[in-house]
């Protein structure tokens, strides 16, 4: 189930973006948040603060971009196309991930942030060091 899930997540980041540019996709952005939320999410509830202020700053930017493009029709319809699987993925994400610091799996844990990274690059931020598990 996990590689699936993961597979299914790196798929649409994949095929929304298959090269870095300058403006980032709008479903790449839409995606990010989900992504970024879950982790956010996953750290908070199992008091990762590291990881908390790191998926933080990223949900921080990614909002700030929807909301500059709250009356940008393709932002909103990428949004809304994808909004279903966006919430399922992140859903599952959250699961994968707050498990994985709980019971200290750090292929879990590396995965995940492999999706964060995917997000970093496809919207143009600049990632220093993911926070250690």
């Amino acid at each position: 189930m996990k590689k699936l899930l993961l597979a299914g997540i790196a798929a649409l980041l994949m095929a929304t973006s298959a090269a870095h540019a300058a403006e980032p996709s709008f479903e790449a952005v839409s995606q990010c948040f989900f992504i970024d939320g879950a982790v956010f999410e996953a750290a908070k509830k199992t008091m990762h603060n590291e990881l908390f202020q790191f998926a933080k700053s990223r949900l921080s930017w990614v909002a700030g971009y929807m909301q500059a493009n709250t009356s940008n029709g393709a932002f909103v319809k990428a949004f809304e196309d994808n909004l279903m699987t966006n919430k399922r993925y992140a859903w599952e994400l959250d699961k994968l991930l707050t498990k994985a610091i709980q019971t200290k799996d750090q292929s879990s844990y590396l995965t995940v942030t492999a999706l964060i990274l995917a997000c970093d690059y496809q919207i143009g931020i600049k990632t220093q060091d993911i926070p250690k598990l």
